[in-house]
């Protein structure tokens, strides 16, 4: 039931999120409609910085001791593979901030229709009164 009711929240929160996107593209001032995608880029650049990447690449150090303290064996593990991990830290990178843009292409897509429909005959009417004088 919970289930539900979270996934009703999410869908009347991304309706709201598109309404608004249309009310402020429709303003006369172009910064107000892109408002909501610098924050959607902004939150997929955050996103990146505090991924989990470095998990990637870091060193351990693995500790073997008895049952009474005493220790064995200590040595550092490394990746087995460097070129590959950094690879993969690329491709999770690239999918990560792809994957978090996609609000932001589907706000500026909104933004673009929105503004194109918004004043077709602007150019026209500006011509027409410089005519005038």
């Amino acid at each position: 039931m919970t289930d539900i009711i979270i996934l009703i929240a999410l869908i009347t929160m991304a309706i709201g999120l598109v309404f608004l996107q249309v009310y402020l593209s429709k303003q006369k001032h172009k910064c107000f409609g892109l408002m909501i995608p610098l924050i959607f880029i902004l939150l997929s650049i955050f996103a990146i910085f505090v991924s989990p990447v470095t998990q990637f690449t870091e060193e351990m150090t693995v500790t073997e001791s008895t049952n009474d303290g005493e220790i064995i064996v200590e040595h550092t593990v490394t990746p087995a593979n460097t070129e590959a991990s950094v690879s993969s830290i690329i491709v999770f990178v690239i999918m990560l901030f792809c994957l978090y843009n996609i609000p932001t292409l589907i706000s500026l897509v909104i933004y673009g229709i929105v503004r194109s429909k918004m004043h077709p005959h602007h150019e026209i009417d500006k011509m027409n009164i410089q005519d005038l004088n």
